[in-house]
């Protein structure tokens, strides 16, 4: 087995996992995020920094479901 992955040769299902990802997180993180910044009055920056996090999180956790 190579160790080296081939990023090419799944390009669909890359775009797939990054699809379900950011979909996931539309529907599950930001509302809740959202909910944060409107009643505990946290700043924006900081619900951009969170949000940002989950967001990125769920879309290395789908690659790398992806490959395996």
């Amino acid at each position: 087995m190579s160790s080296q992955i081939d990023w090419h040769s799944h390009p669909r299902t890359m775009k797939l996992a990054g699809q379900a990802a950011f979909f996931t997180w539309l529907g599950f993180f930001l509302p809740l995020d959202l909910n944060t910044e409107a009643w505990e009055m946290k700043s924006w920056k900081l619900f951009f920094i969170n949000t940002s996090y989950y967001l990125l999180s769920l879309i290395i956790v789908a690659f790398i479901l992806m490959m395996m």
